[in-house]
């Protein structure tokens, strides 16, 4: 086994992240995924990145959440 440089081992834990991501949400909605991950402070292109939706969906969805949330 060769070693691996940093950009590789990013790319690696990039791969699981996203693994992960779509395992803990598999039943969930795009609304919930993106509730769930905002909770955890992912931003909205690193969600989009995760769920593979477009940044600004990610952001439009986020911004109605938190105006829900405030009313």
């Amino acid at each position: 086994m060769t070693a691996l440089n940093d950009g590789e081992v990013f790319g690696e834990l990039r791969r699981i992240a996203k693994l992960l991501t779509l395992i803990a949400t598999k039943d969930q909605t795009q609304k919930e995924r993106i509730e769930v991950l905002a909770g955890l402070d992912f931003q909205p292109k690193e969600i989009a990145d995760l769920i593979g939706a477009r940044a600004n969906i990610v952001s439009v969805t986020m911004s109605r959440m938190k105006k829900k949330a405030r009313k």
